[in-house]
């Protein structure tokens, strides 16, 4: 990714979104809410303290 142009990084983030909304569209994926992945994340970090 060093080594690629500005164009050639924005021309793979935007194949990557198609990608991700494609998923999405199809229901490869779920959604799931950030406040649920905070949530989540949170209880995981206080679980190894």
């Amino acid at each position: 990714m060093d080594n690629l142009t500005d164009p050639e990084r924005e021309q793979l983030w935007l194949e990557e979104a198609a990608r991700r909304a494609a998923q999405i569209d199809s229901g490869e994926v779920e959604l799931i809410p950030g406040q649920e992945v905070a949530r989540k994340a949170r209880a995981l970090l206080d679980r190894s303290k």
